[in-house]
């Protein structure tokens, strides 16, 4: 049987997407290199579970790739005064992070936001992540027209680019985009690469 290629199209996230959006995000990072090593193990249950409360906690722009009625991807971005959460977000999500993920892993998924939070840059920047896309679509483009509305609002508001990956595939697709590595640093046994991309002219 020949596979069909995904009709894709871009719209914005709404909240009656919100379990279609956890299921993709969960399955798109149950065997991440770096989800696996944080939670040491591969699992869709605990990124269920770190999905399902964080894609509300997120703020600044959220997107959706859909296939007809179905959603295959989810992109966010957030300029620099929103892409991280204030600490009484998070202090009200940690109770639902210790229960559902026990509390030793999320003592390591609390960790890795820290680290993440100290290598964000003071300059002017939409700060790109989550992405995530549907396994089962992986590979069509789908990651591509998910970018596509970001790249749009850099050049318009010519800002900086920045975002934290995995990975020599990443890298080089980020790089098709004006990406370039600023810094590096290994958690868990992973490297945690720091892209940025000069605002435009």
């Amino acid at each position: 049987m020949v596979e069909r290629e995904p009709s894709v199209e871009i719209i914005p996230y709404a909240e009656s997407m919100h379990d279609q959006v956890v299921q993709v995000m969960a399955r798109a990072f149950a065997d991440h290199v770096f989800h696996v090593a944080m939670f040491q193990q591969e699992s869709f249950l605990l990124n269920e579970v770190m999905f399902r409360l964080g894609i509300g906690l997120v703020r600044g722009r959220k997107v959706v790739a859909t296939d007809g009625d179905e959603v295959v991807g989810f992109s966010h971005w957030a300029t620099e005064d929103l892409c991280q959460p204030p600490t009484s977000a998070m202090l009200r999500l940690l109770p639902g992070m210790v229960r559902g993920l026990g509390l030793r892993k999320a003592a390591r998924m609390g960790r890795f936001f820290s680290m993440v939070g100290k290598h964000d840059p003071s300059e002017p920047h939409l700060h790109l992540g989550p992405v995530g896309v549907d396994p089962q679509v992986q590979g069509r483009g789908v990651g591509t027209a998910l970018t596509g509305p970001y790249i749009e609002d850099l050049e318009r508001s010519a800002k900086a680019g920045f975002l934290e990956t995995h990975g020599e595939d990443n890298v080089r697709f980020y790089r098709r985009f004006g990406f370039e590595i600023v810094g590096e640093v290994e958690m868990y046994g992973v490297a945690n690469i720091f892209m940025r991309r000069p605002p435009s002219s």
